[in-house]
């Protein structure tokens, strides 16, 4: 699995997001697909707007906030996912379903957090301690090209 750093590619929109390009996260512990279209917030300001502004996420989509120990939905209108992870891609904390106008409390030894669609904790099964990676999407085998 590749893992986040200089062999990831990332370059900025025009409204100053950074986006990991064509790259998926991966759940290494249960070979499941998290996410298939991972934005990355890692500047104060794309870590400040993070999904403010936007009606919704895709299932396929994901936002990856770096360096984040806790996240907030006030502001935003529709409830979202979070899994913590620790510097080494770790799962140390997961909060489902997270409503607009919320807070987390900080998880203690989080370094980042991959925000998605609400309920995609459940259908992905993820857990606490499972180890997630990154690596591009044209290596993620989908269901319907394995049949």
């Amino acid at each position: 699995m590749r893992r986040p750093g200089p062999d990831v590619t990332v370059t900025e929109g025009p409204d100053g997001a950074r986006h990991v390009m064509v790259t998926a996260v991966v759940d290494e512990t249960t070979r499941t697909v998290v996410a298939e279209r991972v934005q990355r917030a890692d500047t104060f300001l794309t870590r400040l707007v993070g999904l403010l502004g936007r009606d919704g996420l895709a299932p396929d989509e994901a936002l990856w906030i770096a360096p984040c120990k806790g996240i907030h939905t006030i502001g935003m209108r529709f409830a979202i996912d979070a899994i913590f992870l620790d510097e080494h891609l770790r799962v140390v904390g997961l909060h489902e379903r997270i409503v607009p106008w919320r807070a987390t409390r900080f998880v203690r030894h989080a370094t980042s957090v991959l925000e998605l669609p609400a309920g995609a904790v459940s259908r992905t099964h993820v857990n606490i301690g499972d180890q997630l990676g990154f690596l591009p999407a044209t290596e993620v085998a989908r269901p319907e090209e394995t049949a």
